[in-house]
C-alpha cells in the first residue's frame, strides 16, 4: 500500500501527528458552534495531503456501498431491500409501488433520481452515488474541499458545489430522492445539531430516503468532542419531521487503541 492509502501504517502515523496540530487549532476557535473557521483551516492547511483531513477515508463507507447494492434494481430503481420492486422506477419516470401504481414524480425535470451528499469532503460518497445512477450533487462549505473533490474525480458525473448547510439554495428544498449524511451533524456543537438535522431533512422529497451515518451516545453522557456523538433526542429527531425509520444498523467501530465507538447507520423515509 502506498503512503496515501488510509489503511497504511505510514498514512496513519502521519495522520495522527497532523491531528494533534489540528486539535490545537480547533481548541483555539472555541465558541464557534458551526466550526466554519475550523473546517476552512483544515482544508486550507492540508495542501494536497489527505492525511491532514481527519475524516477523509478516501473510499466510501461500506454501509453505503452495501445499501446501494441491496436497493438497486435492474431497471435502475430502488427496491425495498427484499427485491420486491417497491419504489422501482415507473416507465413514465415516476416511482411505482409493489402493485405498479404511480406514487410520485421522481424529479422536477422528470429525469433520473436525484441524490445529494451533505458536506461531501473529498467526494468519495458523491461519486459513488453518481456511479450508482443518481443525478448527484455533492456540496461542502469549503471551496478547497470542492476543488479537491473535482480533481480526484475529474470524470465523475457528480456535480461538486460550494454551499452552506445553513443557507441552502431554495431550489434544493424537497428536491432529492436520496439524501446522504455522514458525520456532519456530529461535527457540530450540540446546541445546533437539531438545526443541522432540520436543514438536512428539508432537502428530502416526499417518499424520499435519508441515510444517516453517525456516532451515537446515551443520554446523560456528556460529549467531550468534537466530534459530538448524537444522543437519542437527535439521532431520532427525524421522526418528528415526518420521517419513518425503515432500518437501523447499530454497530461499533473499533479504533487502533481498542476503543469501541458506537455508531448508527439509519434509513429514514419521508412520508
Amino acid at each position: 500500500m502506498t503512503s496515501n492509502s488510509p489503511k497504511s501504517e505510514v498514512f496513519l502515523v502521519r495522520r495522527e501527528a497532523l491531528k494533534q496540530r489540528i486539535n490545537i487549532k480547533d481548541a483555539a476557535r472555541d465558541g464557534e458552534p458551526e466550526r466554519r473557521g475550523f473546517f476552512h483551516d483544515v482544508y486550507e492547511g492540508a495542501g494536497d495531503d489527505p492525511a491532514a483531513v481527519p475524516w477523509a477515508d478516501l473510499e466510501p463507507k461500506a454501509e453505503l456501498v452495501e445499501w446501494l447494492a441491496n436497493n438497486k434494481t435492474s431497471d435502475g430503481g430502488i427496491t425495498d431491500g427484499g427485491g420486491s420492486g417497491v419504489r422501482s422506477l415507473a416507465t413514465d419516470g415516476g416511482i411505482k409501488d409493489g402493485g405498479g401504481s404511480r406514487v410520485r414524480s421522481l424529479a422536477i425535470d422528470g429525469g433520473a433520481m436525484k441524490a445529494i451528499d451533505i458536506a461531501c469532503g473529498l467526494g468519495d460518497h458523491a461519486n459513488l452515488l453518481a456511479e450508482s445512477g443518481y443525478e448527484t450533487i455533492g456540496f461542502d462549505l469549503v471551496p478547497k474541499s470542492i476543488e479537491w473533490a473535482r480533481a480526484r474525480f475529474p470524470n465523475s458525473k457528480a456535480r461538486f458545489e460550494v454551499a452552506d448547510l445553513f443557507d441552502l439554495p431554495n431550489e434544493w428544498q424537497g428536491r432529492f430522492d436520496l439524501v446522504y449524511e455522514c458525520y456532519t451533524i456530529q461535527a457540530l456543537a450540540p446546541e445546533i445539531q437539531l438545526k443541522a438535522a432540520k436543514a438536512i431533512a428539508s432537502l428530502v422529497a416526499k417518499n424520499g430516503i435519508l441515510l444517516n451515518y453517525t456516532r451515537v451516545r446515551q443520554d446523560g453522557h456528556a460529549p467531550k468532542g468534537p466530534p459530538f456523538p448524537l444522543p437519542p433526542s437527535i439521532a431520532d429527531c427525524f421522526a418528528d419531521m415526518g420521517f419513518e425509520l425503515k432500518s437501523r444498523k447499530a454497530f461499533d467501530l473499533v479504533k487502533a487503541d481498542g476503543r469501541k465507538i458506537p455508531h448508527h447507520f439509519d434509513e429514514w423515509v419521508k412520508r
